[in-house]
């Protein structure tokens, strides 16, 4: 794996692991209407925060407070479970592909 690939999957998992943070602390503190809206965690992220935004999963209440939109946060799993597994199924049928190349390679040098 090139380092550029290499750098940009551990940002991937980075960015994942610090929207999981952010969910994480809105749920504990039930920040999940216009009313229990709260301030940003000290020192969170800038783009886990604007994709969560931009998903309108975090939902912003002014004063520099947001709450979390479950309906959005399970829409968004779901999308993203979905995605899952049809990226899933597309690496089953390249390997599909790929060995039945090899085969008929192996079966045209005989």
């Amino acid at each position: 794996m090139s380092t550029g690939a290499t750098t940009a999957a551990t940002m991937v998992v980075m960015n994942r692991a610090a929207i999981r943070k952010l969910v994480q602390h809105f749920e504990t503190a039930d920040a999940t209407d216009a009313a229990r809206a709260i301030p940003l965690p000290p020192k969170a992220p800038r783009a886990p925060v604007k994709r969560l935004v931009k998903d309108r999963i975090l939902v912003p209440a002014g004063d520099d407070r947001f709450y979390l939109d479950r309906e959005a946060q399970t829409h968004a799993h779901a999308r993203g479970s979905r995605a899952g597994g049809i990226i899933a199924i597309l690496v089953v049928i390249g390997l599909v592909i790929l060995l039945a190349l090899v085969l008929i390679g192996v079966t045209v040098a005989r």
